[in-house]
């Protein structure tokens, strides 16, 4: 079985160490000049995941069933110039995946959750939560122990074809 965005999770509770495994495994993740500018921070059990996903305007509906919430950030002190501005959310965001395809390796079900939100709300949530300043906030990921039945939404896939484009002609190199 392939991995989905799970909202439906079974009560029992997350081992602190399998979230802290799922980690270990997604630090491998490549990142600009290997500074590992990313990081998970973890909220256990269903009263820290229920005020952490307060915070969060996309989990209506399942987020009370959500046992661990993982809150992925990347430390902007670790890039230096305007021309690195961007590389926090792509580092982040490898990592965001790589940390939801180890949280699936486990036995675990997850569902991203976005962080699109104003900056009030973004602080308030460092605030309450004790994420440092430095740190950008990418997303979330709710998870926790499937369900021995569970559906999930079904989503068309675009093919392969749609997704990339062979490029047969000839590249020229030029001096920048």
């Amino acid at each position: 079985m392939g991995r989905f965005s799970m909202r439906q999770f079974a009560k029992k509770a997350v081992d602190k160490e399998l979230l802290f495994k799922a980690v270990e495994l997604a630090s491998k993740t490549p990142s600009v000049c290997n500074r590992q500018c990313y990081h998970a921070h973890i909220f256990s059990g269903k009263e820290q995941s229920k005020a952490v996903l307060s915070y969060q305007l996309g989990n209506r509906g399942f987020g009370d069933q959500v046992d661990s919430v993982l809150v992925v950030s990347a430390d902007l002190s670790c890039f230096f110039s305007a021309s690195e501005r961007n590389k926090a959310w792509i580092d982040g965001g490898l990592f965001a995946m790589s940390l939801m395809y180890s949280l699936h390796s486990l036995g675990l079900g997850c569902c991203p959750l976005n962080w699109s939100v104003s900056p009030e709300r973004d602080q308030a949530l460092k605030n309450a939560t004790g994420i440092s300043n430095s740190h950008s906030i990418i997303m979330m990921t709710a998870c926790g122990h499937l369900k021995d039945e569970f559906t999930v939404a079904k989503s068309k896939r675009k093919p392969g074809g749609e997704l990339c484009t062979i490029v047969n002609n000839k590249v020229a190199f030029s001096k920048i």
